[in-house]
């Protein structure tokens, strides 16, 4: 176990929660943050890719729905699947795992010149946030009032070329007594630092 019960990750933590990390990035890839065609380039000169021929003045997309559904690298590519991260028999797997998986380099920011300056950022931010909630919760599909069974998860998305889900219901559980007075004791400790909280005291 990497974070006992008596505190929550930390970003010093990142290096040890591949795990994590490999949940991130695959929700990242198997469903973009950004429109599936990408942010438009217009060539500033002639150039060629494989055998086609693209003049320059040409408005160009990058088809993430394609790159990151290509077979090579992601065999099972309609699948969420964090295990392709974490696995030698993957072709996306990298070592070590103390660094990787993570979002440097990965197509969803960008790449050469156009990339994202904040991929850092982008990376290790989420990675605590969704450390955090797993630390803290069990996380269950909701239950029907009426069978007392749990409802099968349905999540739908915009439709919109960069589309976000639509809310759906879900569970969060405390997993036990003394992560819930963690929270709450970490709540507190952060309430005292925002300005606002203070001055409405």
């Amino acid at each position: 176990m990497v974070v006992g019960k008596d505190r929550l990750p930390t970003f010093k933590d990142i290096p040890q929660l591949p795990t994590v990390r490999a949940v991130v990035k695959e929700g990242i890839r198997h469903r973009s943050i950004v429109a599936e065609l990408g942010i438009a380039r217009k060539l500033d000169q002639d150039d060629w890719h494989e055998e086609y021929f693209i003049p320059k003045g040409t408005i160009l997309h990058s088809n993430f729905s394609a790159i990151f559904s290509d077979r090579t690298l992601y065999p099972d590519g309609s699948v969420y699947n964090p295990a392709r991260w974490l696995g030698p028999s993957y072709p996306t797997y990298r070592e070590p795992l103390s660094i990787y998986p993570n979002l440097t380099g990965f197509t969803s920011f960008g790449y050469g010149r156009r990339a994202c300056p904040r991929t850092n950022f982008t990376d290790r931010t989420p990675t605590v946030m969704v450390a955090r909630l797993a630390w803290a919760f069990n996380i269950k599909k909701q239950i029907d009032p009426v069978t007392r069974k749990e409802l099968p998860l349905n999540i739908k998305y915009e439709p919109t070329p960069n589309p976000k889900p639509e809310p759906f219901s879900a569970r969060f559980e405390v997993r036990d007594e003394q992560r819930a007075k963690m929270i709450t004791k970490e709540k507190e400790k952060e309430d005292l630092k925002d300005p606002l909280f203070v001055e409405k005291r």
